[in-house]
């Protein structure tokens, strides 16, 4: 695989990160929760983060707002009438921009692992993330890759 193969973002270099990468936009198409978003910001939806893809392109640097702990609650729960305290899922962000993407927590949502009230993503990255449900009202979001 050649290190810059237009069809894979610049940080993808070798075929294991191509082997994720086509991984996850699969689960996304599959799921029907692949987002291409433009501009300058945005905020996600929790449709949009539970199990989904989204690829920020189109412009420098992005701002994104997670949806509130409740609405990711809702939609956990809308997928998996099952799911409640401890229950997790997965999203991923891919940077495709060419500047830095500037996250912050919605309300009830707090990043983990030591991260910051706004976290930030490089250009040309790929971002995964665990969101686990604490109470009925928050939700943590961890970074997993």
């Amino acid at each position: 695989m050649g290190v810059n193969d237009v069809n894979f973002p610049t940080n993808v270099r070798s075929d294991e990160e191509a082997i994720q990468y086509l991984g996850l936009m699969v689960q996304a198409l599959k799921s029907q929760t692949y987002t291409s978003l433009t501009g300058a910001s945005a905020t996600l939806t929790a449709a949009q983060m539970v199990g989904g893809v989204v690829d920020v392109n189109g412009g420098s640097t992005f701002a994104m707002t997670t949806d509130t702990a409740s609405a990711i609650v809702a939609r956990m729960q809308a997928l998996d009438a099952n799911a409640g305290v401890g229950s997790t899922a997965q999203f991923a962000v891919v940077n495709d921009n060419s500047g830095t993407l500037t996250y912050t927590a919605g309300t009830g949502v707090t990043f983990i692992g030591g991260l910051p009230t706004n976290l930030t993503q490089a250009t040309a990255t790929i971002r995964k993330f665990q969101i686990k449900i604490l109470t009925l009202t928050t939700v943590s979001l961890t970074v997993v890759g």
